[in-house]
Parts: structure tokens; C-alpha cells; sequence
């Protein structure tokens, strides 16, 4: 598990994270039980919302890092475009784990929606 948790964390945060940051995830992420870590994606990769978007009918908030390498903001923009009056917000120095990376800008988006 250490091997596929430096994989999927460096991935998963900006270039500009805090080295001490990355690490801890990188130990969190360790600790999981490998057959059931890779088995989440398998399951996200077999499930398709694209076609029922369009029904959802409540307050969205859309966020992503602008780094965010794992779910790039071309997918939330595709994502807040599918969603009827949803907000999309982008966060500046931030990747996938944006709340880590920058607490600040995801508490402001979150409490301003």
C-alpha cells in the first residue's frame, strides 16, 4: 500500500503542498487495506451520472482545485454546467484534497453558498 499511497497522494495534491502535509496523507492512505482501496475506484469508474444530472434539482456547489489532477476543472465545469443553476467554484493553489490544501478558500466557498 505505501507504493500506490505516494502515487495516488502526490497526485492528488498541487506541486506547492507542504511537504509535511503530503506525507501524512501519504501515511494515512498506507494504512488502508489494499484490496478494499482498489476496489473504490473500480466501483466510481462503473458508475455513470452523466445521464441524470439534469434531474438533479437542489443547491450544488462544485468545487475543485485548479491543479486537481484527478478530477481536472474541465470535469466540474462539465459538472456545474450539467446541474442546473449549480455553482462552480475553483480553488487557487490547491489539487484534488483541496479542503488540505487550501482550508481557507474551501471554508469561504462552502459558507458563502
Amino acid at each position: 500500500m505505501s507504493d500506490i499511497a505516494r502515487e495516488r497522494i502526490t497526485a492528488a495534491f498541487s506541486d506547492g503542498v507542504d511537504e509535511a502535509m503530503r506525507e501524512y496523507f501519504v501515511e494515512q492512505v498506507a494504512k488502508n487495506d489494499k484490496r478494499a482501496y482498489l476496489q473504490a475506484p473500480r466501483a466510481v469508474f462503473s458508475f455513470d451520472p452523466e445521464n441524470r444530472l439534469t434531474t438533479i434539482r437542489c443547491p450544488t456547489l462544485v468545487s475543485v482545485g485548479r491543479e486537481d489532477r484527478v478530477t481536472p476543472v474541465a470535469l466540474a465545469e462539465f459538472l456545474a454546467k450539467s446541474i442546473e443553476g449549480a455553482q462552480l467554484v475553483v480553488l487557487e493553489g490547491a489539487g484534488h484534497i483541496s479542503n488540505a490544501e487550501n482550508p481557507l478558500a474551501f471554508n469561504r466557498a462552502v459558507v458563502e453558498f
